[in-house]
């Protein structure tokens, strides 16, 4: 007799996810005036709509190459061409297959072990990326939350001071961890913690991620790197701006984006529309940039994402079949 398979709760399945952007998205798309979008773009500036697109592969190229650093920790010989195609293909997926959040990562180790890379390596590599990447993000959202505070004075800052709060304690306690050996014999890292995802048929990633932590150096490197990664979203959505005649500032956009794109990243609408928005919106106010610009801009940043994508989802589309074999192989 067969297991029945396991119902994914409501709030977990991309429909929900698809139905509360949708639903966000309406609201606020009705409050925009058809005379909003004549003026964002009959005086569109199309060098920095190029220079947008070169900023975004640019910034794909770098992520690559900074999950390859991971990566040669525990197997020396991955060429960069292969690990910017793995990267780039695995990427897309998030968009062409129903695999959820993890799907991206899922088929790149399938990937990987059909380029005879070890499961333990694949998995660990990113595994550690995602690690040290939720700790550049939380800097940067700490950078940013820095720069509103020294260029806003607010009435009522409750809410963006528990955002600061939270990001500070969630990067200190994550450095510390990667950084004390002790600490981590006090968490049970090596112990319980261990002894669990053994249980669940993870050891020996586990094994592999306290590894990296014997290269603390390596660590701090890839932490930096997801800061300094940051900046692209910063630097892409300010280029939108510029090519559509939106009043903004560097450092405006230096605190706004990183903020809205954290609440973005929650788990519950799809790729952050209608959250990311919503939060750009808000911070927008504070800074006096209209609710047009603001709406207008965050949906057209996202759009000219999704072009600059095109070009690899047809790629990845051509080799679907490969990117299939590579999902069932997990």
């Amino acid at each position: 007799m067969t297991a029945e398979p396991k119902r994914i709760p409501f709030y977990k399945r991309r429909s929900f996810h698809i139905f509360v952007s949708a639903t966000l998205l309406a609201i606020l798309c009705s409050r925009l005036q058809s005379e909003d979008f004549t003026r964002i773009f009959t005086q569109a500036t199309p060098i920095y709509i190029v220079l947008f697109f070169v900023i975004e592969f640019a910034d794909r190229l770098f992520m690559a190459w900074k999950w390859r650093l991971l990566l040669l920790r525990e197997y020396p010989h991955y060429h960069l061409g292969h690990a910017i195609r793995v990267y780039l293909m695995s990427t897309a997926t998030g968009l062409l297959l129903p695999l959820g959040g993890v799907g991206p990562d899922l088929v790149r180790v399938g990937m990987l072990k059909i380029d005879g890379v070890p499961g333990d390596a694949a998995i660990s590599s990113i595994l550690v990326e995602r690690l040290t990447g939720v700790l550049g993000t939380l800097i940067m959202v700490c950078f940013a939350m820095a720069l509103l505070f020294a260029q806003l004075t607010l009435d009522d800052t409750r809410m963006l001071w528990i955002i600061f709060g939270g990001c500070l304690a969630g990067a200190l306690i994550g450095l510390a961890i990667l950084a004390s050996s002790r600490l981590r014999r006090l968490i049970g890292a090596e112990t319980w913690m261990l002894a669990l995802f053994t249980r669940i048929g993870f050891g020996p990633h586990w094994q592999a991620v306290l590894r990296y932590a014997e290269r603390p150096a390596l660590l701090v490197l890839s932490i930096v790197l997801s800061w300094i990664e940051q900046f692209a979203d910063v630097i892409s959505f300010y280029l939108c701006c510029l090519a559509f005649g939106i009043d903004i500032s560097l450092l405006q956009a230096t605190a706004m984006i990183p903020i809205a794109a954290i609440l973005g990243r929650l788990p519950i609408s799809f790729m952050g529309l209608g959250v990311r928005e919503a939060s750009l919106v808000y911070m927008g106010s504070l800074f006096g940039i209209s609710y047009a610009d603001a709406m207008l801009a965050s949906l057209t940043s996202f759009t000219l994402f999704l072009i600059m994508l095109a070009p690899i989802l047809i790629w990845t589309m051509f080799h679907r079949r490969e990117v299939d074999v590579a999902a069932q192989r997990v």
